[in-house]
């Protein structure tokens, strides 16, 4: 994935795309059918230590990621 030209943060406390993706899938896989769903993932801190992850993206960080794609 680190191929793909995928947007960049514009932060130096953003998120990077492959971790965004993997945690959308994550929240696909679990039953979210709306950003807030996945959001909603953010709760639960074994799937962060599952996948060695501090914190889970906001339904904004989602919005505004996948919103760079036309």
């Amino acid at each position: 994935m680190t191929d793909l030209d995928l947007p960049q943060p514009g932060s130096n406390r953003g998120y990077s795309p492959q971790h965004i993706i993997e945690s959308f899938w994550l929240g696909i896989w679990t039953g979210a059918s709306r950003y807030i769903h996945c959001d909603w993932l953010g709760y639960y801190k074994t799937l962060h230590s599952i996948f060695g992850w501090d914190q889970m993206p906001s339904q904004s960080t989602y919005s505004r990621f996948f919103g760079k794609f036309s």
